[in-house]
């Protein structure tokens, strides 16, 4: 998947979420300052990593409620087309829990709106039969999800 870009599938009480990042959002858990996220860095600040995309991937409801991104996966990947590890995503799966559909839904990606002025995704969102392609940028952090998906 190229980074940046992602998908978010509706359906049986929950939202599944794949997303590819930039490697480089996520160099504030770069231990010594090489500009590379090592195994050993990634390793040991997994779980940090983690909460951090909890707060800045979410599903909000029409109340601004945040169902959070839940059992969450995380794997360091080359770009599509990158032969070496100069450019890697990290790739992010993980399930928002949908017990009851609200009536309005909102999804929300803040990662790098503070240190990066080129913060850009693209996510296909899926459901019901139907689809719809979000865009988010740093001046643009917030979609509502159209109600033929809910």
């Amino acid at each position: 998947m190229d980074g940046r870009h992602g998908t978010l599938n509706i359906t049986n009480g929950g939202g599944f979420l794949v997303l590819a990042t930039p490697e480089s959002m996520f160099l504030a858990f770069d231990k010594d300052k090489n500009e590379i996220l090592s195994q050993g860095e990634f390793a040991s600040s997994y779980d940090e990593i983690k909460r951090h995309i909890q707060n800045h991937v979410q599903l909000l409801d029409n109340d601004n409620n945040a169902l959070h991104l839940e059992g969450i996966m995380l794997s360091l990947a080359p770009s599509n087309g990158e032969q070496d590890n100069s450019k890697r995503n990290l790739i992010i799966l993980g399930r928002f829990a949908l017990e009851q559909m609200p009536d309005e839904l909102f999804f929300e990606i803040t990662l790098g709106t503070k240190t990066q002025e080129d913060n850009y995704f693209e996510v296909e969102v899926t459901g019901n039969g139907y689809s719809q392609t979000m865009s988010f940028s740093s001046k643009k952090i917030r979609n509502r999800v159209i109600n033929t998906i809910l």
